[in-house]
């Protein structure tokens, strides 16, 4: 792995994270266009830091990709429901 491949990385980490938050604060999309543009650049950032950070690339290495993947997307499980988990309490604390 480079610095350039992590430079690369690191830019486009940072440029998917500001364009929701961008896309959000100037409020010129639909509550629709808002809500896939922030799942896309979610799903585009996951991909990004499992090939440019975690240097899983087709070929090679095939137990250890697949763990890493599965691994990976048990965190993304985990954080998922704890996120609505957390929501939904708080929603449920606020109707009270």
């Amino acid at each position: 792995m480079t610095r350039t491949q992590l430079a690369a990385g690191f830019a486009l980490a940072v440029g998917l994270t500001v364009l929701p938050f961008a896309a959000v604060m100037g409020g010129a999309l639909s509550r629709e266009s808002l809500l896939a543009l922030i799942a896309g650049s979610g799903l585009f950032q996951v991909v990004v830091h499992l090939r440019l950070f975690l240097d899983l690339r087709s070929g090679g290495r095939g137990t250890a990709r697949v763990l890493a993947t599965v691994f990976g997307v048990l965190l993304m499980a985990i954080m998922l429901v704890g996120t609505l988990w957390v929501m939904r309490d708080l929603h449920l604390r606020m109707m009270l």
